[in-house]
Order: structure tokens, then C-alpha cells, then sequence
């Protein structure tokens, strides 16, 4: 468990495994918390928040592009991990990685927006077309399909 900026192993020893449903074995064991260190999980949690808040946007804004760029180097190993975790298929666990990825930019361009003062227009699949602003993931049955990705902003004054 990660529990106020380190690993803890859990007090009690307990440990719950995590089964693969398409083959039916345990591929992962997590510990189970103790009260005490669920208490000190939410008061870590509360102070991160607080200094969060604190953050003014630009620096929230960096933190959310560096967590993209991690994303985005892993979509492969987050895809397969949560395909054996909850067995969706990998094409649905990968596309929904991309997403993931493209959520933290949308965020990462909001902070800046929200610190320089510009009004900003976020462009997706309803508001605008071209490969700029749309990303092809592959669909359910194999075949190619658009989904919304944000991935252009313009910025007004």
C-alpha cells in the first residue's frame, strides 16, 4: 500500500489475492489494511488535498503533464494489468489508457489557462474536425473507430 508518500507492507499481514477471471488463478496479492492505517491513508490524503489547493495552477499543471507522459509510456504494460485484473479485452483496456492519457492533458491545459488568464476552448469530436484534434483508437470488433480526444486548445485573450 502507498500510504503518505511511502510503501507499507500493512500491519496485520493480511493479504487478499487478486484472481484472473479468464483464467481463474491469482495473479496478485494485495495487503489489507488495518483501521489505523486506513485513519492515516485519509489524513494523508487530506493534507495532499490542502496543499493542492494551495498549488496555483501552472505548478498542478506540471504534475498532471508529467503523470501523462508516464501514462503514455505504459499504456501497454497499464492495458495488459487491468485486462488481468477485470478481463476486458486488451483493445478496450489499451483505448481506455489513451483516454486516461488525453484526460490528464486536458486538465494539464486548464491549469495553465486558469493561471494566465485566457479564456480557453477546448476542442473535441463535437466542436471540431481533423486529425488534430481526434485520435483513432481500434473498436470493439477490430475495426478502426474515432473517439474524442482532447488534444488542441485555442487560447483566447
Amino acid at each position: 500500500m502507498f500510504i503518505d508518500g511511502r510503501w507499507v507492507e500493512g500491519e496485520s499481514g493480511e493479504r487478499c489475492r487478486s484472481i484472473d477471471p479468464y483464467r481463474g488463478v491469482a495473479w496478485a496479492e494485495i495487503p489489507i489494511a488495518t483501521p489505523a492505517e486506513v485513519d492515516a491513508a485519509v489524513r494523508a490524503a487530506a493534507r495532499a488535498f490542502e496543499a493542492w489547493g494551495r498549488m496555483q495552477g501552472r505548478g498542478r499543471a506540471r504534475i498532471l503533464h508529467q503523470v501523462a507522459s508516464v501514462v503514455a509510456e505504459n499504456v501497454d504494460d497499464i492495458a495488459a494489468i487491468e485486462t488481468t485484473d477485470n478481463g476486458k479485452p486488451i483493445r478496450e483496456t489499451r483505448s481506455q489508457a489513451l483516454l486516461l492519457e488525453n484526460e490528464y492533458r486536458y486538465f494539464y491545459d486548464r491549469g495553465i489557462a486558469r493561471d494566465s488568464g485566457f479564456k480557453a476552448t477546448f476542442l473535441d469530436a463535437s466542436t471540431a474536425t481533423g486529425p488534430d484534434v481526434r485520435t483513432t483508437l481500434a473498436g470493439e470488433n477490430g475495426s478502426d473507430s474515432e473517439r474524442s480526444a482532447v488534444s488542441h486548445a485555442t487560447w483566447h485573450p
